[in-house]
């Protein structure tokens, strides 16, 4: 949560506090919608104060403070401009896939590269 918008509305300790702040969320993807269910904070798509179903732009309005937003956590912690809270919420942990087209994967340079990105994904994904 980016720590503008925690200095205008408090830093949340309950799960209370944390359903009063403004969410940020997807339009037409349901994916944050069944991870919030999943976690106990039960929101709907109109409960969401910005909406919008490109990552990208999601995560902007969250740096920006225009709203409440996740991210994983080694993309958040490495953002000066937002602020780890709520460690009272269980969080999944989010897979991380490495993909690439057979053609390529046959390809010597590119699978030995795979090789290589493959164990620091693992560690990017490991719980935290």
């Amino acid at each position: 949560m980016a720590r503008s918008l925690l200095d205008r509305c408090g830093r949340p300790d309950s799960l209370a506090d944390l359903m009063g702040i403004d969410f940020g969320g997807f339009d037409k993807d349901d994916l944050l919608l069944r991870l919030m269910v999943a976690v106990g904070l039960p929101k709907r798509r109109e409960d969401f104060g910005v909406r919008c179903d490109d990552q990208v732009v999601y995560w902007n309005l969250v740096q920006a403070g225009c709203s409440l937003g996740g991210a994983q956590c080694a993309i958040g912690d490495a953002d000066p401009v937002v602020e780890r809270i709520a460690p009272f919420v269980p969080l999944p942990s989010l897979p991380i896939w490495l993909v690439a087209p057979e053609a390529l994967r046959q390809n010597p340079r590119v699978r030995r590269v795979l090789h290589h990105l493959a164990p620091a994904f693992r560690q990017i994904a490991a719980p935290r």
